[in-house]
C-alpha cells in the first residue's frame, strides 16, 4: 500500500493535480477514500490496498455511494501501478491522455 502512495503522490504532483490526502485517517469520517485526486477534466476518489486486501465495510460504502452519485471512485492496488492504470488514468485527469 505505501508503495502505491508513493506512486499516486509522485505522479500526481508531476502531472500538476491537486490531491488530498488525509494525513492521520483516525480522526476522519470513518470510510473515507485515501485520496482525491483533481484535474482540469474532472474529480477521481481512490482507495489504496495491498494486492490481495479488500475495503472495509465503510469503505465500500463511500466506494459505492460515491459511484452512485455520478463521481469516478475505485481502488488502487499495486498491480494497477505495474500495469499502467494509475499512469493513464492520472494523465487522462490532468488532460494529458485517454483512459
Amino acid at each position: 500500500e505505501d508503495d502505491v502512495e508513493r506512486q499516486v503522490r509522485h505522479i500526481a504532483a508531476d502531472l500538476g493535480l491537486l490531491a488530498y490526502h488525509t494525513h492521520d485517517s483516525r480522526r476522519s469520517h470513518s470510510g473515507w477514500p485515501d485520496w482525491v485526486l483533481s484535474g482540469k477534466c474532472g474529480v477521481i476518489f481512490r482507495e489504496l490496498k495491498r494486492q490481495d486486501g479488500k475495503p472495509t465495510r465503510a469503505q465500500q460504502e463511500w466506494l459505492d455511494a460515491l459511484t452512485a452519485a455520478g463521481m469516478d471512485a475505485a481502488v488502487y492496488r499495486p498491480s494497477d501501478v505495474l500495469s499502467g492504470r494509475v499512469a493513464r488514468e492520472l494523465a487522462a485527469l490532468a488532460g494529458m491522455g485517454a483512459t
